[in-house]
């Protein structure tokens, strides 16, 4: 689940300067994917709209 407090960019690479995919909303569910090799990022799928791509780590929280 989507913790951020805002729009949150899904991007197409695990960078700042990545493509925008799409914006998700607070409260959005996800599903992680993986992380990039520094740990910065993490792929997730948004399964409503069938789409994949990198956000900020930091910005989830699991369900319960």
């Amino acid at each position: 689940m989507v913790v951020y407090q805002g729009e949150l960019v899904l991007r197409d690479s695990p960078a700042a300067s990545g493509k925008a995919v799409d914006k998700l909303q607070f409260q959005d569910t996800v599903v992680v994917n993986g992380k990039s090799d520094d740990g910065k990022w993490e792929k997730i799928r948004v399964e409503s709209k069938g789409i994949e791509g990198w956000i900020a780590a930091g910005n989830l929280k699991r369900a319960q």
